[in-house]
């Protein structure tokens, strides 16, 4: 008639049994968070990847541009500015540094 009166060992293990699940849910929570930085960095290094791949290609542009001005140029007989061979250290040189700026970068990634 009366409700049973749990003994002290029951509670020992009722206070056991919640003790070990909520270090379950801490070893679940922090191997969560570690599955959550590891791909926030695949997703900034994915972008920072392609940023780089993208900068390659408006520098290929760049280049192409100029060496097609370049051979405008020279067909013609005349060298019309910005498409000088006094401006090819100042037009290329750069962008082949960024390129190997870049491409090194590219391959400390992998």
């Amino acid at each position: 008639m009366f409700p049973r009166i749990p003994t002290s060992y029951e509670m020992e293990e009722d206070y056991d049994d919640v003790e070990s699940s909520s270090q379950e849910e801490t070893v679940e929570d922090e191997e969560m968070a570690q599955a959550n930085a590891e791909a926030d960095q695949r997703q900034a290094d994915h972008q920072k990847r392609m940023d780089l791949l993208n900068e390659l290609k408006n520098i290929m542009a760049k280049a192409r541009e100029f060496t097609t001005g370049m051979n405008l140029a020279l067909s013609g007989g005349q060298e019309t500015a910005p498409y000088t061979l006094n401006n090819i250290d100042a037009q290329l040189l750069p962008l082949m540094e960024k390129v190997k700026n870049n491409l090194k970068e590219l391959r400390s990634m992998q």
